[in-house]
């Protein structure tokens, strides 16, 4: 205690420290990408729909 000045802080007198889980970013990369490919589709159609009723996209 006396090498922390007395500080009574648990953080100060145990590791608290959890490694982090790495994150594939290759995989995440690859997964946004098909969600917007899956975006874009969906894009089109809502656009076709649009389209025979008549009105504005919303984009």
């Amino acid at each position: 205690m006396d090498e922390n000045d007395y500080n009574l802080s648990i953080s100060s007198y145990v590791n608290t420290f959890e490694e982090e889980k790495r994150i594939d970013l290759t995989a995440v990369s690859k997964a946004l990408k098909a969600i917007g490919k899956e975006m874009a589709t969906t894009d089109n159609i809502i656009t076709y729909y649009y389209n025979q009723l008549g009105i504005d996209t919303p984009f």
